[in-house]
């Protein structure tokens, strides 16, 4: 098959092909330059046994051009896609025969195809294009004609179809850019909304503040009875303990009255804010109509004036809005005084219960002198206990939160060596005799074990018996 027959213009890179051993006429010009693309042979020939001698090779000029009058079709560039994979398919053979073992040139060419190959069929696999398929057993490797063919498809309709690939891509990239404009959008509304949202919660929280600091003087924590009396006494409270119970309800009835006094409290700091709210409306016509009536009642100036300052003096204010603040001071006191003399009693009761029984009814003042020195005793009495709980857990090597029944065991366990050791004026030096005593009788008996070659085990009786066997023989 000749260049012009092929219908293309190709530059295929030249092969030093060596002459068989057979032809020795021949071996003086080493190797003939062979063009694969442009070799004309007879397959019979080649399959003769006087191949190397009857083979007859044509060449080229390799500047040989085809012209073309008209562009060609797609049924043209199968029809030589199709002669070029036979032509290579030829070539292949024809190397195949003449070099059956390949010199180091042509195995360096091979592996050189074989990257170019394969770097081929990486750009396909990129491009979403089926890898060329290779003829089997070829060497170099070349691929076959119609996967070849299918590739140039593959490669043409991805061409024709460029256009609408980049428009699709506008077409996105228009829609990425107006998402994008809307999320700039969404993010500055979000903005204003957080905005507006912190502005209103520091309202809310300007009104809470001020709820909170109108109940501030009257809410208190409240704790667990069992936490306050573990504040106080610095342990657990213990209801078989005679003492913890008594301090236990008192603690409970402080806490009820605590609780019905804040609520009582609370209720007259909502009056009195309601009523300062219309102070300040009605306290010109109030004032008026108490000069009007005090006027109409006494027919005299002089007796108001008279009135409010012997009313300043004692209360020891300057103006009326001290004096009004003074009077509801005042009647919060009044109101509260009935349940502090209850609490005050209760309290007396339960401190003092034999002279509870001999006097019913009592002014607050009786109680009080009788209630705080039994509180400041029993205060001296903690205090005392704790000192001595502090002094103990330090001689015992205890930690301070050690509980009281670990720390009455260790002092047991002292009274109990003294029951068997005999009390003396210095504990420590007598358990430091006996523990002397109790080392030397063990070290005694081990010697004596040893050399009487008993048992370690054999207990004191037989080990004495033994003692007396061997004295008695010697």
């Amino acid at each position: 098959m000749s260049a012009k027959k092929s219908g293309l213009n190709r530059k295929v890179p030249q092969f030093s092909v060596p002459l068989p051993p057979s032809s020795l006429q021949q071996r003086s010009q080493n190797t003939y330059r062979l063009t694969p693309d442009l070799l004309l042979m007879d397959r019979e020939s080649a399959k003769s046994d006087n191949y190397f001698n009857t083979m007859e090779i044509y060449s080229m000029p390799e500047t040989a051009k085809l012209t073309v009058q008209n562009p060609p079709t797609m049924q043209d560039f199968m029809r030589q896609t199709t002669e070029i994979g036979e032509e290579i398919k030829q070539i292949s053979e024809l190397f195949k025969q003449i070099s059956p073992q390949r010199s180091k040139k042509a195995k360096t060419l091979k592996d050189d195809e074989e990257i170019v190959w394969e770097d081929i069929d990486k750009i396909l696999v990129q491009n979403s294009i089926q890898p060329l398929s290779m003829v089997a057993d070829s060497d170099p490797p070349v691929p076959e004609y119609s996967s070849l063919a299918s590739t140039v498809v593959s490669l043409a309709r991805l061409v024709s179809q460029s256009p609408y690939i980049q428009d699709s891509l506008k077409y996105n990239n228009s829609i990425v850019s107006e998402l994008r404009a809307d999320v700039t959008k969404l993010k500055k509304e979000n903005k204003s909304l957080r905005h507006e949202l912190r502005k209103i919660k520091s309202e809310k929280v300007s009104l809470l503040e001020e709820n909170m600091k109108l109940k501030s003087n009257t809410e208190m924590v409240s704790r667990n009875e069992g936490e306050i009396f573990k504040t106080f006494i610095h342990r657990s409270f213990d209801p078989n303990h005679y003492t913890d119970r008594k301090i236990m309800s008192l603690i409970s009835m402080y806490e009820k009255n605590k609780l019905e006094f804040e609520k009582e409290l609370i209720d007259l700091k909502s009056q009195i804010l309601a009523y300062r709210s219309q102070e300040a409306y009605s306290n010109r016509s109030s004032a008026q109509y108490d000069w009007n009536a005090t006027r109409s009642s006494t027919n005299s100036p002089d007796f108001l004036n008279n009135s409010l300052k012997s009313i300043f003096e004692v209360l020891t204010v300057s103006n009326t809005q001290e004096a009004l603040h003074s009077i509801e001071k005042m009647q919060d006191v009044i109101k509260v005084i009935p349940n502090i003399e209850k609490f005050v009693s209760l309290v007396y009761n339960e401190l003092l219960p034999s002279s509870s029984s001999s006097s019913n009814t009592h002014d607050i003042g009786f109680y009080m002198e009788r209630i705080i020195p039994s509180i400041r005793s029993m205060k001296n009495s903690l205090d005392s206990a704790k000192k001595l709980r502090q002094i103990l857990c330090e001689n015992l090597d205890l930690s301070p939160d050690t509980t009281d029944e670990v720390i009455v065991d260790k002092t047991l366990a002292i009274k109990h060596f003294r029951k068997l050791f005999g009390e003396t004026e210095n504990d420590l030096e007598n358990i430091e005799e006996v523990y002397i005593f109790v080392y030397e009788m063990k070290n005694f008996l081990s010697h004596t074990k040893e050399l009487l070659g008993t048992k370690n085990d054999i207990s004191i009786n037989l080990l004495i018996n033994e003692i007396i066997a061997k004295l008695t023989d010697n």
